[in-house]
């Protein structure tokens, strides 16, 4: 999954739905963007994104997930 913690924002890539090209674009646009260590590649469920912030003591709320 990719994310970046300096915009705090987390891309949460749903199956068929063009988050590859996406993806590719948030590589171009954001130069900290990166996989996150506990989710690596890019299929994760909402309650699985929000365990991982969590785990980094983030508060996912705080957090803009496309």
């Amino acid at each position: 999954m990719l994310y970046s913690p300096k915009h705090n924002l987390a891309f949460l890539h749903i199956h068929k739905t063009g988050g590859t090209s996406f993806r590719d674009f948030l590589h171009r646009a954001i130069p900290d963007v990166q996989e996150m260590p506990e989710l690596p590649g890019p299929h994760y469920t909402i309650s699985e994104v929000f365990a991982a912030l969590q785990r980094r003591s983030e508060d996912p709320l705080k957090w803009t997930i496309l």
